[in-house]
Formats: C-alpha cells, structure tokens, sequence
C-alpha cells in the first residue's frame, strides 16, 4: 500500500467530510435530550429568585441528562469516525494501519 502526504486540501476535505457527519449523527442526540431534559427537570415558578430556583434543582435529574449527553457525544463521535473511514475521494482515502513496533 502506498502512503500519501495529508496536505492542506486534504486535511480540510477530512474536517468537512467529518463536520457535517458529526452534526448529523449528534441532531438526534440534541432534540432526544432536549425533549428528555424538557419533561424531566422542574419548571421555576414565576418570580421565582435564583437561588430559589437552583435550590428546587434535583441533581438526580441533571446527572442523568449529563451523562445521556456524554453517552450518545461519545458515540456519535465514533460512528463518524467509522463512517468517514469508508469515505473514498477522488484522489485518497483513510485507512487504519496496524503499527509494527519493535519490542527492544
């Protein structure tokens, strides 16, 4: 197999080709976690002061929502990824390559 060099129009073919599938994947994680975050945290009452309010904020609710957020960022991240390995431009594609180290 051949290398090539990643130059600049490369690397900016690969940041895009990567952007766009990122935001894809992630619009399903927003609007699920929104919706979720919209039914699951309490609504402040009106007037209510801010201390007020950050005192009737359960962390149960908020710890959840952090980590259904992680969860589905970090998934997200690697599914892009995988589908970008697929990705055949007109002049190169992504391969992963075993490295061969040398155990001294």
């Amino acid at each position: 197999m051949q290398t090539t060099e990643v130059t600049l129009e490369r690397a900016v073919k690969i940041l895009v080709s990567w952007s766009w599938r990122m935001m894809v994947l992630m619009l399903p994680v927003m609007i699920i976690t929104g919706v979720l975050m919209f039914f699951i945290m309490p609504t402040p009452e009106p007037g209510a002061t801010p201390e007020e309010i950050q005192k009737n904020m359960p962390l149960g609710p908020f710890f959840i929502m952090w980590f259904l957020m992680m969860f589905g960022g970090i998934l997200a991240h690697a599914i892009s990824i995988q589908w970008l390995m697929k990705v055949r431009w007109s002049d190169f594609h992504l391969v992963a390559v075993e490295s061969s180290r040398k155990t001294e």
